[in-house]
């Protein structure tokens, strides 16, 4: 049903997302909790890539390229 993703021999997976509205010029997004190992991120539904377009630490994902103001991003956790 895309709740669960099984990595290897019975390591279960549970994938949430959050979402965010952008402002004109952000390029810092405060996560709920802090940010697992494993996370996807979209800006108006196109996948980014870590490290070339974002970096995260603790709750924080940085952008490379600043946002425009009501684009979409969506952070997926592998928690």
């Amino acid at each position: 049903d895309g709740t669960n993703v099984v990595f290897g021999s019975a390591a279960a997976v549970t994938a949430t997302e959050e979402t965010f509205t952008a402002t004109q010029g952000q390029t810092v997004f405060t996560a709920s909790s802090s940010l697992p190992t494993y996370i996807q991120v979209f800006v108006n539904g196109i996948k980014i890539r870590p490290t070339t377009d974002f970096s995260k630490s603790g709750t924080q994902l940085t952008l490379v390229s600043a946002a425009t103001a009501g684009d979409e991003l969506d952070i997926v956790r592998f928690d």
